[in-house]
């Protein structure tokens, strides 16, 4: 079906513009600076030391202790007790990590822009079947990108051992004060068993005396559980603040020649093309489209 020439003639110019455009996109596209991605592929560690009255006390479901999960390690890496050590890392031509990302003087560049531009800079992502966390950082300098992702990885390890130390730290004040009351309740039960004794030194078989014997026996039975139970929640807190397992390991690290960042000239076209055809299109419909053909 041929369509009329006041139809058909705009609909090539839009569609001879959107050609051009998506072409000059595409073209800008081609001579921008090659990036370069540096990607690795972390594993969380679990632990489950912390157990007990302790994970009572902090109000862990689990176990009590902090616990690596891929979630935490992607909030980590968002973290500025992460992100502004790694931007005053010193890179190998001498200067800030921050100003060789930003182009930018560090000390007027004001904390939140720091920020700003560091989480700008580096995506993580975790997939939610294997538990496998993505860090990847995408810069044109190759050097910059692998050393901005060793440090994330370094102090993300870093911000979790405090973290878990300090929660140890707290569990180990608070079983303290646990131990010592379970101590003076069981020292308290065995005074009541040893005045009791001392007063009914000959007990018949179905005396009265006989079942209060039985109640403080059990009470010193319980008060030496409680004890038990408090003094191996306090070592497990021990061990917590001495622990120094690291939240992540590397599962896939970065290989010697880091591969380059897609272009995404398709994507570039594309735009190109639609906003090419879009502004002919607005261009024929305000100017009344294209004059006539006069004939003579």
């Amino acid at each position: 079906m041929k369509l009329p020439a006041r139809v058909s003639a705009p609909l090539a110019i839009a569609g001879l513009a959107a050609l051009l455009s998506g072409l000059l996109a595409a073209g800008i596209a081609a001579l921008l600076p090659v990036k370069y991605q540096a990607v690795v592929v972390l594993s969380t560690v679990q632990s489950n030391r912390a157990q007990g009255l302790a994970s009572q006390l902090l109000g862990a479901a689990a176990n009590g202790s902090l616990q690596a999960t891929p979630a935490l390690v992607v909030r980590l890496t968002q973290l500025q007790s992460v992100l502004l050590p790694v931007a005053a890392a010193r890179t190998k031509s001498g200067e800030l990590l921050i100003e060789a990302l930003s182009g930018k003087v560090a000390a007027r560049l004001s904390t939140a822009r720091t920020l700003k531009e560091m989480r700008r800079a580096v995506t993580s992502s975790y997939d939610r079947e294997t538990g496998l966390v993505t860090l990847q950082v995408v810069h044109k300098d190759s050097a910059l990108a692998r050393q901005f992702v060793g440090l994330t990885v370094e102090h993300v390890r870093r911000v979790f051992v405090d973290a878990s130390r300090a929660q140890g730290r707290q569990m180990r004040v608070a079983m303290e004060a646990r131990v010592d009351s379970a101590n003076s309740q069981l020292r308290h039960s065995e005074q009541r068993l040893s005045s009791f004794l001392s007063a009914n030194r000959a007990l018949a078989a179905y005396a009265s005396a006989q079942a209060q014997r039985q109640q403080l026996d059990r009470d010193i039975t319980l008060s030496q559980t409680i004890y038990q139970t408090v003094v191996t929640d306090r070592e497990q807190a021990i061990a917590k603040e001495l622990e120094d397992a690291p939240a992540v390991v590397v599962l896939d690290p970065l290989p010697p020649s880091l591969p380059t960042a897609p272009r995404g000239m398709a994507a570039y076209f594309v735009f190109g093309a639609l906003l090419g055809g879009t502004l002919a299109g607005a261009w024929l419909f305000l100017s009344g489209g294209p004059a006539p053909a006069r004939v003579e």
